[in-house]
């Protein structure tokens, strides 16, 4: 019988930039809770399939997968929602950043692309351990999940302000991901949910903007010490950070870990 339901974020919960690595620590703890017969754990992140290249024995690990903030849920292989953002709708978005001269580019289910490429984006994309898409015509993609830009924050709200069926999920790096007003790992959440159809108690780890609304649909809430101030207000409790071995120390003071 499963007892409980376990929701990872990626990017530093579990994979660490400066060391471009997941601690074995969290591996232990994830290798755990694989062969636990008890317990589902599920990837929720803000990347895509195609963009976890640190991780790439990650199906090792998990039952199921919330992409892309809520755009793409999958469980057990099985597909549950793919949300494609209409070029009617991305267009003018699309016009906006062409306006702010930004560079910018799209998450969509056949691939990444980006509509220019420079040295620098180059290296941005690497510093996150991201593979360097290609560049291509944003316009001509008819399967557009997500959109993102680069751009200093003062710009965030200008794209906000003028798209409000649209949401900003700002990066670490200079730019942010622009995805529909509705959707986020919670709404993916739900979908696993409502497939499962029991009640488990549900956990979930994360540090981002884009981990609010988890934390605000699970049980158990856990920000990892490098979280950022909002997370950790509504958190359950706070771990160490990523780099002190947080997802592990947590593990085992929820007596996961023996």
């Amino acid at each position: 019988m499963i007892e409980k339901i376990v929701f990872f974020d990626f990017d530093g919960t579990l994979f660490h930039h400066q060391t471009e690595q997941i601690p074995a620590s969290a591996i232990k703890v994830l290798e755990v809770l694989a062969n636990d017969p008890h317990t589902y754990t599920v990837l929720a992140t803000g990347r895509t399939h195609y963009n976890l290249t640190p991780f790439a024995n990650r199906f090792d690990y998990f039952d199921g997968y919330v992409f892309l903030n809520g755009l793409h849920t999958e469980f057990h292989g099985v597909v549950l929602d793919e949300q494609i953002i209409d070029q009617s709708v991305a267009g003018p978005v699309i016009d906006t950043l062409e306006e702010l001269g930004l560079f910018y580019g799209a998450f969509a289910a056949s691939g990444e692309f980006i509509s220019q490429l420079t040295p620098e984006i180059a290296a941005d994309f690497q510093s996150v351990s991201f593979n360097v898409p290609p560049v291509g015509n944003i316009r001509q993609i008819n399967d557009i999940q997500q959109l993102f830009c680069f751009t200093p924050s003062e710009n965030f709200a200008v794209i906000a302000d003028k798209h409000p069926n649209f949401r900003i999920i700002p990066w670490d790096i200079m730019g942010c991901d622009i995805i529909p007003k509705g959707a986020s790992k919670a709404v993916g959440i739900n979908k696993i949910f409502d497939h499962l159809n029991q009640p488990i108690k549900s956990y979930a780890f994360g540090d981002g903007m884009n981990d609010l609304e988890m934390f605000q649909r699970v049980d158990v809430s856990v920000a990892m010490g490098n979280a950022i101030d909002e997370l950790k207000a509504i958190a359950t409790i706070t771990a160490p950070s990523v780099d002190a071995d947080g997802v592990y120390v947590i593990a085992q003071q929820f007596g996961w870990i023996k």
